[in-house]
């Protein structure tokens, strides 16, 4: 992440959140999960 352009970042942050904008609070301030979804196939 640290090497994208402010437009990279910015599509990554829409693509998670649904705004290409950070929140008042800022990031710290967004819950960010990740999880898996559907039959573990391991």
């Amino acid at each position: 992440v640290h090497k994208m352009s402010l437009e990279e970042k910015k599509a990554l942050l829409f693509f998670t959140t649904g705004n290409d904008r950070a929140p008042i609070g800022g990031l710290g301030s967004l819950p960010f999960v990740i999880i898996r979804n559907g039959d573990d196939t391991d």
